[in-house]
């Protein structure tokens, strides 16, 4: 039982970091409607991965019980653990990346699997216990409101619809690039604004580069 009450505390911590992970991702999927910019969710995003390694570097100090295949489970929690760090580190680097968030969604899909496959790990480990881990567990899952991965947040995510077309195109107009680009692809602002500028009058903003809708694409660019 004192095993298993180091395991329930881990992972009402980690719980949190789910849903906040989940949570950012969200708000910067639907950014036309949240108001998420890309420098508050790559600020988020980084400091989630550091709590993501910090509950690592806290987890490989636990030592198991040995009492029946409780090792076993502990090995398999301690691997989901190491995923869910290196996943939240892969969903910054897909968040910095040029795609259009294929990268950052792969890497939730995993972080959520893992963390998953942690709450299953502790699960089994109550069950060895017995009734009284059990009964344990069920409560401090529901009195800390660990979450459970949301339907549908492991399979799809879309991109916000792109902003309707604010002036006719011609023949002669560039092709409507969609939501292709972050802050982060552009050296500068001006680099940026001169991008904006080009297919704002057209399309809108359609790669919500002007999350404040003031006319200034990307302005924590030097």
């Amino acid at each position: 039982m004192n095993y298993l009450e180091v395991l329930m505390a881990v992972e009402v911590n980690i719980g949190r970091l789910v849903a906040d992970v989940q949570a950012l991702n969200e708000n910067w999927d639907n950014r036309s409607e949240s108001g998420a910019s890309y420098g508050e969710t790559d600020a988020a995003l980084e400091a989630a991965a550091q709590r993501a390694q910090e509950l690592l570097d806290a987890f490989e100090g636990i030592q198991p019980s040995a009492q029946g295949t409780i090792p076993l489970e502990h090995q398999t929690a301690a691997a989901a653990v190491i995923l869910m760090a290196d996943t939240a580190t892969e969903m910054l680097d897909g968040l910095r990346s040029t795609d259009t968030g294929q990268a950052r969604r792969s890497a939730l899909v995993g972080f959520l699997t893992a963390f998953e496959i942690f709450e299953e790990a502790i699960t089994r480990v109550a069950e060895i216990i017995g009734d009284e881990g059990t009964e344990a567990l069920e409560r401090s899952r529901t009195e800390n409101r660990v979450p459970t991965i949301r339907e549908g947040t492991t399979t799809t995510t879309t991109e916000p619809a792109a902003t309707t077309t604010t002036a006719p195109a011609t023949e002669t107009d560039p092709e409507n690039p969609g939501n292709t680009k972050n802050c982060s692809d552009f050296a500068t602002q001006a680099e940026a604004q001169e991008w904006f500028d080009t297919y704002f009058p057209l399309y809108g903003d359609v790669a919500l580069l002007d999350t404040n809708n003031n006319g200034v694409a990307c302005e924590r660019l030097p």
